[in-house]
């Protein structure tokens, strides 16, 4: 557990996450909009520009279509799942956060402050000083506007992201260590629950399923 251990990290281009594999709970085709126009059902014809397009034009529909229009910036990406106090506050229900899909082992971080600050001047050591982080807003798929590399299609919501974001021309992976972890975290494996005493005395649940 390199993470836990050394304290490594790794953060990979958004250009890789487009398509990187075919675990479609990593790969985000749309990483890195800056603005997309969501059309709806609509026809698409296609026809040589000196011919007839009623006559010679090939028409198909489309369903959801979309135009997408991406940056020339290029950055890296660091992603966790949070846990907010919009998971706790005005709800009785217990929390499910699922990651099943991301690895075999889990890692908790329990001072997520203090860990940030730590990747953040990591970052500076390197070279890197223009570093932002924020939670992930998720947008509807109807959605049509502006976007930034803090938003993700609704159909990601259930990974809950909080991501650091730093720009890099050289749009390849940065891979640097900021020391052992094991005071502000804890590693798991398998599935586990854990059981969370808020303030006012009230327990909750948070299911926490990952690859055994």
């Amino acid at each position: 557990m390199s993470l836990l251990k050394k304290g490594e990290i790794y953060m990979n281009t958004y250009d890789f996450f487009r398509d990187c594999d075919k675990n479609t709970d990593r790969t985000d085709p749309d990483e890195g909009l800056v603005y997309r126009e969501y059309m709806k059902d609509a026809e698409i014809t296609l026809y040589d520009i000196n011919k007839d397009i009623e006559k010679d034009g090939i028409t198909m529909k489309s369903i959801n279509l979309r135009i997408n229009s991406f940056g020339s910036q290029k950055g890296n990406i660091y992603s966790m799942s949070g846990l907010t106090s919009e998971h706790i506050n005005g709800s009785s229900e217990n929390i499910n956060i699922n990651i099943s899909k991301f690895g075999e082992a889990l890692i908790i971080i329990h001072n997520p402050r203090v860990f940030i600050e730590r990747v953040v001047n990591g970052l500076k050591q390197i070279g890197f000083t223009n570093v932002s982080f924020r939670k992930v807003t998720y947008y509807e798929n109807e959605y049509t506007g502006e976007l930034n590399i803090f938003h993700k299609n609704k159909f990601f919501q259930h990974q809950n992201e909080f991501r650091l974001y730093v720009p890099n021309t050289d749009n390849v992976p940065i891979k640097f260590e900021i020391g052992n972890l094991e005071d502000i975290a804890e590693a798991f494996t398998g599935g586990n629950v854990l059981k969370l005493t808020l303030t006012d005395g009230e327990e909750k649940y948070v299911y926490l399923p990952c690859n055994s």
